[in-house]
Parts: structure tokens; sequence; C-alpha cells
């Protein structure tokens, strides 16, 4: 069928095959039209397990398929040391069944299935090569020739002046020059399937008349498969090999099914001289049939693979796991769909507070995790699919999607604003407060921060173009947020594109994918001009939870993740997590805090932005902020009297979350009261006036550290819980002598309590710990596991040094423990708890294939 070179493809920085294509195929207009016909079809079929086709190249008069260049020895080789194991051989066989399953699906018979043409990597991984490739190379459409397998030596081939193969993969009808379909494949399945087993061909003959011969009247030797074959394998084999191909299994899927049935290992049967008997009069019946059909047979054109339809589903998070990872909010899958649109990698936790990746095949129903991922976040793919890149703790990390151990690539500061890899082996991520961009190569090193010019505008969200020099980011200037352009290759300054809500994406049809106001849209695109044009067009509604709102292969699969409702509702909650009364009305409220006298609960309104307060006993709500911006985290001085929060730093107070203090009776403008590198605002008050907790990354060192602002004098913080992990959620214990706080020096989110200001240090939790309460005499504490709201209480022993119990588990509550902190509040005595209560539950990943073409029929 031509020569085979590897080669290198130097805009997409990939190893590939290039088939060059024979001069008499080349030199035929016709079949050469047909070719390229058919190499289009094949380009559509993307499996794990089949080889792809890249493009079709023609230059000074050379014709050219570009394909995936495969690792790794193909079957005939592994054949050729002998027979392979059944535990070995199964799952080969499984991986072939489920590429012909594809190819079928779509239409597409391979015709020239054979160990020769399927790879074999050394994961064990398979890829099935060539599909469709011996009707594409027929001489000539109107002879029978023309729709057999290039493996039989026909006048019509033999004119290239090439035996393609050997025929002992052929079908019956195949060797009588008759149509192939599926069943054909079936057929060879059959073949290939004893062969491995047996380490003979099923079929063979010393020419290829013999060989021809023995399809049509010969059974294989049953007798050479391994004794331990079980009755299922056997019973596969002859439906597989029956020669009239009414009689054969019609869909290899059912073929697939038999391989994975537990009875596939069952003790065999032996056959009787009785059954063979009658084995033998159906095969004669069988051939008998095939002559008289041949005689009469005629040429029936393969029907062309139908257009593309649009194809929805949904992808859930694993049974027993919520999406999301360490310090995200919970539901944040950071789902990214792989550029071959074939899986979908995501972050999700598991009931014990294990999170990891995982990794969903779309010709699965199960996702998988991805071992050694443990703590990962914002996942991004190479550009082979080969590859993921992921976050963990102050690392960038990479792991191949075949498995194994990940890779360091390089340190990172202590936001991560997530990464993209570019065809030419470079890897742009952002982190830092405030973020930066850096570079860095794929196979690891140093990261080296962008120029200024391509770093400025607060980046964040970066994503690569194809030609792996040109990249979008998120970043805010005066207009606001939005999406800006910048050549890595000669430096040019950034330019704004668009304004939108959240992070990019490119789809290659030559739109940009962007997010405004709760809905996808995108608006075309030029790389070459780094401009954009035409109207804007919208593609979904409900889009842009978490980091990235959408993520697209190169082939046309769209995923994203719907925006959540964040409706929640006030509720007491006894010990037992019995529900004793509802507060207020429904709303999107965050981070509430109960008055000292507990009449009044401040909080953070989602709807405007601003603090309310709400009278506990009337349930009448109030706002107490007004004006733009986001107000967040309130507290209350001792005496109730004064109310400070936190002013969201992307709105002014030198681009910093400054803190504000106002009267609690509102009767008075707020002014600030600190103006720092603070992260949430104020975490809390102590009991007597003196400190205002906080925690912060001031310097860029580590993750977070915990800090304590004097309420009186010289307001100059205190560093009190320093180390290069992530402290957060200070509170002070009531007499002020001991604080508890989160940290990640485990490498998971545990509760810590330390001497106040400065002293020893005690662990409480073990198996994940958030959001630390004590109750008001300071004889128990309480947090919550981050696995989605299991509420824990620790007794706490009074005495001149720190003593304590064990965890004992309250009940779970319906909340979100990532969101922010106090998703609840005990009451003085910790006999209830006001829960902010969890309306509405985390949305699935949407996966939408062929998105385009619901975007022309349906407005998608």
């Amino acid at each position: 069928m031509g020569e085979v070179y590897r080669a290198r493809d130097a805009r997409l920085n990939r190893d590939v095959a290039v088939k060059v294509l024979p001069a008499q195929v080349a030199a035929d207009p016709d079949r050469l039209a047909r070719f390229r016909r058919e190499a289009q079809v094949l380009a559509s079929l993307n499996h794990t397990n089949v080889g792809s086709i890249y493009g079709f190249e023609e230059t000074a008069g050379v014709h050219a398929l570009i394909l995936e260049l495969v690792d790794g020895p193909t079957l005939a080789d592994r054949i050729s040391r002998g027979p392979i194991p059944m535990d070995e051989a199964l799952p080969i066989a499984v991986q072939i069944a489920q590429a012909l399953e594809a190819a079928h699906e779509r239409g597409i018979v391979h015709r020239d299935l054979k160990p020769a043409n399927v790879k074999v990597r050394p994961d064990g991984s398979v890829k099935v090569l060539d599909f469709g490739l011996a009707k594409a190379i027929s001489n000539d459409p109107a002879t029978p020739e023309a729709s057999a397998s290039p493996t039989i030596t026909s006048p019509a081939l033999t004119r290239l002046g090439l035996i393609l193969g050997t025929a002992a993969y052929m079908s019956p009808e195949q060797a009588r020059g008759k149509e192939a379909d599926k069943r054909s494949d079936i057929w060879a399945f059959g073949c290939v399937l004893y062969e491995m087993l047996t380490g003979n061909r099923a079929f063979d003959g010393s020419e290829v008349s013999d060989t021809l011969a023995s399809i049509l009247k010969s059974d294989p030797d049953w007798t050479a498969l391994p004794p331990h074959t079980s009755s299922a394998i056997r019973r596969v084999l002859r439906r597989c090999l029956e020669k009239d191909p009414r009689r054969r299994l019609h869909d290899v899927a059912d073929v697939r099914l038999e391989l994975e049935e537990p009875a596939a290992f069952d003790i065999p049967e032996i056959s009787s001289t009785k059954s063979r008997v009658r084995e033998r009069a159906a095969w004669a019946v069988a051939v008998l049939s095939l002559v008289l059909l041949g005689t009469a047979a005629a040429y029936v054109a393969l029907k062309p693979a139908p257009a593309a339809e649009v194809e929805r589903f949904q992808v859930y998070p694993p049974p027993g796991c919520a999406f999301g990872g360490p310090g995200q909010s919970a539901g944040i899958s950071g789902a990214a769909v792989s550029p071959d649109g074939t899986r979908l990698v995501f972050v999700a936790t598991d009931r014990a507070g294990k999170s990891q990746l995982w990794i969903r095949a779309f010709d699965s129903f199960d996702a998988l995790p991805l071992t050694g991922t443990d703590g990962a976040i914002m996942p991004f793919w190479s550009p082979d699919s080969r590859w993921i890149g992921f976050f963990v703790g102050t690392k960038l990390m990479k792991i191949q999607t075949a498995g194994g151990s990940p890779h360091w690539i390089s340190d990172v500061e202590n936001l991560r604003w997530c990464g993209t890899w570019g065809s030419a082996g470079d890897i742009v991520f952002s982190s830092g407060n405030p973020p930066r961009l850096y570079r860095i190569r794929d196979r690891g090193g140093v990261a080296v921060p962008l120029p200024a010019q391509a770093a400025s505008a607060d980046p964040r969200l970066p994503y690569f173009l194809p030609d792996g020099r040109t990249l979008l980011y998120l970043g805010r200037d005066p207009e606001g947020i939005g999406v800006y352009v910048t050549s890595l290759a000669d430096g040019s300054a950034s330019k704004r594109l668009m304004s939108s809500d959240l992070g990019p994406a490119y789809d290659p049809s030559g739109f940009l994918l962007f997010a405004r106001g709760g809905a996808l849209l995108r608006q075309r695109f030029d790389p070459a001009r780094l401009e954009v044009s035409g109207e804007t067009t919208q593609v979904a509604e409900g889009v842009g939870y978490g980091f990235v709102p959408v993520s697209v292969s190169t082939n046309g699969v769209l995923a994203f993740q719907p925006r959540i409702g964040l409706r929640s509702q006030f509720a007491w909650f006894d010990r037992t997590g019995r529900l004793l009364e509802t507060v207020g009305a429904p709303g999107k409220y965050r981070t509430p805090e109960l008055s000292p006298d507990g009449n009044r609960l401040v909080y953070t309104n989602l709807a405007d932005g601003n603090l309310w307060i709400l009278d506990v006993r009337r349930g009448i709500a109030s706002t107490f902020t007004t004006g733009p911006g986001i107000k967040v985290s309130p507290v209350w001085s001792p005496d109730g009297g004064t109310i400070f929060y936190g002013y969201d730093k992307q709105t002014g107070y030198g681009g910093n979350v400054a803190i504000l203090e106002k009267s609690a009776s509102g009767a008075e403008e707020e002014k600030v009261f600190f103006k720092g590198p603070t992260t949430n605002g104020p975490a809390q008050i102590s009991r007597d006036g003196k400190w205002l907790l906080y925690f912060a990354n001031p310097k860029g060192e580590g993750l977070g550290d915990i800090y304590a602002l004097s309420m009186t004098g010289e307001r100059t913080p205190q560093r009190v819980v320093h180390s290069p992990f992530s402290d957060v959620e200070p509170q002070l214990s009531p007499d002020g002598k001991f604080i508890a706080y989160v940290s990640t020096a485990s490498g998971e989110s545990e509760i810590y309590v330390q001497s106040f200001p400065a002293g020893e240090r005690w662990p409480i939790s073990n198996g994940g710990g958030r959001q630390p309460r004590w109750r008001a005499d300071g004889k128990e504490l309480y947090f919550v596991s981050p696995d989605g709201g299991r509420l824990y209480a620790v007794q706490i022993k009074p005495g001149p040094r720190f003593d304590y119990g064990t965890p004992q588990f309250l009940f779970a509550m319906p909340m979100e423990v990532y969101q922010v902190r106090n998703s609840y509040i005990p009451s003085p005595d910790g006999t209830r708890f006001l829960v902010n209560k969890a309306l509405d539950t985390t949305p699935p990943i949407h996966v939408v294939r062929n998105w385009t073409a619901g975007l022309k029929t349906e407005g998608y």
C-alpha cells in the first residue's frame, strides 16, 4: 500500500507516520479521489483503540496520509514468540473488539483486520491500524474486487505489482468476491483471536489458493486451543467463524460482551464425536450455500457514513465522590476534554477526603482514578493527549494518561490560576498574588516570568493557540475583566480582544469561546491578525461554574459545567442533624456571622454583593452596606456595636482586600480599618477585643499565614502561624490562650491548635478538617470534614495545658465546605447549629459531541 516513514510534524511538534501512496494509485484520478473521500470519512473515527488519521498531504506529485505514530510491536510480532496466555490475550481481544465496534457504529468496515494491523503498546493498550484502506486503494470500484480485502491476490491488485498481506484472515464472502460488511470483520476477529491463543493461523496453506480453499471448505483445528480454554471462548470462536454470514455473530459488541463475562474463564467443555459430526455437516451445508449464493452475488456499494449528529450526555462524579479538590469551591470539577476528543479529566474527592484526578473515556460508562495524583487540581492536557499537567500544593506536575509515576516540572507560587500546554513544548501557567504568567519547557526546570507586556493586566487562566506561540489569557484593566492575546514569539504587547467573565478557549474552526453573564459565547477570530470580527453568538446558557467555563477538543467535542444556583437557606439543626427551624427566606448567602447576643445575623448577599442583617427572631432582613464591589467575611465587635468586613480587592483599595468597619446601626459611613494583603477579610475578633485575626500571603511565602492585628494603637500585623503550607481559617479560643486553624502540612487540610500567640502545636483531625469553631465556654471544638460537611465535635479539657479528646461525628450537614468560612455557627451551649443549608446540588459535567452541528440546526 506504499511506503511508511516516521516523520516529525514541525507545526504541531509531534512524531507522526507518513504513508506515501503507490504511484499507480496517485496516477489514477478516480481512485485518488475515492481514496481522499475515504480518508475523510476515516478521519472522523476517533477512538482510544484506533490509530488516527491526521491529514492528507499533496506536494510535488507525492500523495501521502499523515497518521498517528503508534509505538510498540505488532500483534504479529507478539504471536511469533508463541501462543499468548489467556489472561494476556483476552484484554487485547476486548480492545480490538472495542475498536471495531466504534468503527461499525459509523458505518466503517476494516476489511483487512490481521495481527500485522494491530499494535500492542508496552502498557498493554491496543491500537488497530489501517481502517478501511483496503477499499480506498482498490483498483476498480465497479468490480467485485473493489470490496475485497487487499489480502487477496486478484488480477486487479496484481496490476500494482504487489502482494498485499495474506489471505488467511479473509471471510468466505470476501474470498468469493462478495461485498464485505461488518460480519467480515467479525470473521477476521475470530481468526485473530484463534491465532493469539494457538500461535497458528486458523486457515493456512502453502499458496494463496490453498488458503482460500481452506477458508471455504475446512474447519479450524479446534483441538489446537489450549486445554483450559473455556466453553464461552470456544463458543465465541465458533460463532465468529461461521462460514455462512447469516449464522455468524452480527455485531462485534456481542463478541465484546461475551469476552468480558466471567464465564470466559470457566472450566472448558470437551466436544463429543457426535457433536463434531454435526458441526462438520453444518459446515458442509454452509459451504454449499455459499457456492450457490456466490454465483448470484452482485456488488453493492458501501453506504456512506451517516452525517454527524449532535450527541449530548452528562458526566457525574464517581460513586461515593464529589467534584472538587483542595482549596476549591465544592463542585468545581476542573473538567478538561482531551484534544483528541476521546476522554475527560476532572477532579473529585471521595468520602475519606482523598482528592485525585479521574479520567472518563467516552466509550466507557465509568471514570477511573489516575493513581499518583492525590491532591491534584486544575488539570490540563498535552497537545497529543498523552500527558496531563496538574498542580499539587506548590508544585506543577505531569503524568502519562496510560499511568505511571507523576513527574515534577516546576515549583509554583502560592495561588495557582491554571496552566496550558503548547504544541511547541512550552507550558505557561499563572500563579502568585497578584498573579503572573510563567513559562517553562514541558520536560521541567526553572519557570521564567513572561515579559511585562505579556504578563500585565492581572493575568490568569492562560490558553495556548494551536501554533504554540500565541497565548490567550484572562486579565484586567480599567475597562474590566477581559480576554487578552499576546505572541510569545516576538514579545509583542498584550492586546485586549473582548470582555469576558471567565477564561477563554479556542475552537479550531476559527472562533474564540468565552463567557459573559453566565452565557457561553463565540466570536470569529483570526489567529494571524489576532483580531476578532463578526457578531457574537450564544453557544449555551448557564455556564461559568469554576475557573474555566468550557473545554473543547480539536474535533468537535465540547465540555462545560453549568453554573450552580448557589441558593441556600439558614436553618437550625440539633446535634443529631434533625432540622429544628428555618431562619429567613432562601437566597444566595455566604459568610454568615451571629451577633454576640444571638439576635442578628450578618451575611453576604450574592444577589448584590452587599452585607445584609437578618433579625433572627422576626425573620426580617435589611441591607447594611450599599454600592459596587463585594463585601465579605463580616465579624462583630465583642459589644455588637461594630461590624468589620472585607472589601473585594478587585474593585479598589490598592488592589488588595481592605478591612472596613461600620457601626452596626448603619447610621455612619464605613471607613478603612486596615489596608493590606488580606485574603477573605477578617476571620475573627477576640472576645477581649484586643485582636483581629486574618490570614494572608503578603510576600509570596508559602500558601498563606495567619496574622493578628492589634485593635488599638499602631496597627502592625503580627504573624502568629507561619509555615511553607497553607495556614488559614483561624479561630481564637474564648479565653484567648489557643488558636485553632487549618493547615495543609500533612498534605491534606487538617485542624490544628496552637498556643497563642506562639508555642506548642497539637493535631486535632485525622482525615480532613475545615472551618474550626469553639463553643462559648471553650470546652468543645467543632470542625467539618472536606467531603461534604460531616460535623465533628472534640472535647476540650480545662487545665494549664491543652488537653483534648478524639473527634466524635455528629451529623452530615448539607453545606458547601470549600466555598467560604462559616458555613455553620454553633449556639453558645453547643446544643444546636445554624447551618447555611445548600439548596442547589452540584451540576454534572455536560459533554456535547459535534456541537457546531447543533449551532447550525438547533441554535444550541
